[in-house]
């Protein structure tokens, strides 16, 4: 981690903070919450692969959990600020409402708060797994894959992936976060992954300046650049599992792409090679409002955008039964979406997660 940082010492503070137990159910209804938790508590866990009937995969950026290292400072150390409990709990009782199966999370600010979280707030029902990060916050990008799926799982690292910064000419890390995969695998047939599950949390839209021998300085307005290198190069990454793998091999491609993925033109390129869709796509009854994943009030007035999703290959669509974004809760009630930026400040994250519930055996090509 730059700067030393010592993240057994942040483990050993944070697990003073938050050394409390999980809270309880709650017991809100909303449009989805009767037939996800009669789900969960009439079927039997799944013992075998066969017997795993649906797959529910969640993407959520959960904005500096568990604590905001902040900007490395060169005369006072690090600032630290902890996430409020109100937050967390409010995360606690969003999954207890919406389970689910594995979880593709961003802005997680250390491996250690992913194991925090899960034993304090999601009760030690997850295996945590994540690559290392050169991100100067420390960002991961984690799964969180349920301790019950009769699977087995690796994931592999695209850390070392370069691009030639057209700013500077330099070559860099074109993830700094890392865009890792989590392979899914039979355990009776370990050879080949059943599907393969990308994480992504592409570069943000604050610019970014390049500074040069002369000191002068160049801009990539909105990271513009830098975010289209990204999506060029996941592209890549996908088409070399599917040589791998073959064309049909179920991929998906999940987390914060930082711009609305489904229209922005630094995508263009990222639709047309792969043939990508979004699970949101595929649902007709959704409008605009009930796709909204981000807030933003940059100019004071409220901008709704879809910035997270989850995308799969054309031989997965098929096997999406419901895609859907979450709300947050108050007084047992969904919230609606906020309207200013102080509204948005009581949600415990400026995104909301995104929820898709597949068809396993269909998505894994068991089932016609």
């Amino acid at each position: 981690m730059a700067r030393g940082l010592n993240f057994c010492v942040i483990t050993m503070i944070l697990a003073t903070l938050f050394s409390f137990s999980a809270p309880a159910a709650s017991k809100t209804c909303n449009r989805y919450f009767f037939s996800l938790t009669s789900q969960i508590s009439s079927t039997p866990v799944p013992q075998t692969l066969r017997d795993l009937k649906k797959l529910r995969i969640v993407t959520y950026n959960m904005l500096n959990l568990y604590v905001h290292l902040g900007k490395f400072q060169d005369t006072h150390g690090i600032q630290i600020t902890q996430k409020p409990r109100w937050a967390l709990d409010e995360m606690a009782q969003l999954f207890e409402l919406h389970p689910f199966d594995i979880m593709v999370a961003q802005e997680v600010e250390s491996i250690d708060s992913a194991h925090l979280f899960n034993k304090q707030f999601l009760k030690n029902q997850f295996d945590v797994y994540a690559t290392q990060t050169k991100d100067k916050r420390g960002l991961c990008t984690v799964f969180f894959v349920r301790k019950t799926l009769p699977l087995d799982f690796k994931i592999q690292s695209h850390l070392s992936e370069m691009w030639t910064d057209p700013l500077d000419g330099q070559v860099k890390e074109v993830f700094p976060r890392d865009i890792p995969t989590l392979h899914i695998f039979d355990r009776e047939n370990p050879q080949a992954p059943l599907l393969s599950l990308i994480g992504v949390h592409f570069k943000s839209k604050g610019s970014r300046d390049v500074i040069l021998e002369d000191e002068s300085r160049l801009r990539d307005k909105e990271s513009t650049l830098m975010r289209e290198a990204q999506a060029n190069r996941a592209t890549k990454i996908i088409q070399r599992y599917q040589l791998q793998y073959g064309f049909e091999h179920p991929i998906l491609i999940a987390g914060d792409f930082n711009n609305s993925h489904n229209y922005a033109p630094e995508f263009y390129g990222f639709y047309r090679h792969t043939h990508l869709v979004d699970t949101l796509s595929l649902m007709p009854h959704l409008n605009y409002l009930n796709r909204v994943s981000h807030a933003y009030f940059g100019g004071g007035r409220p901008e709704y955008h879809q910035l997270d999703g989850i995308l799969v290959v054309p031989s997965v669509q098929a096997s999406v039964l419901d895609s859907y974004a979450l709300p947050y809760y108050q007084n047992n009630r969904p919230k609606r979406l906020p309207k200013t930026k102080g509204a948005r400040k009581k949600n415990p994250s400026d995104h909301f997660p995104i929820m898709v519930i597949f068809d396993f055996q269909k998505l894994i090509g068991a089932a016609p």
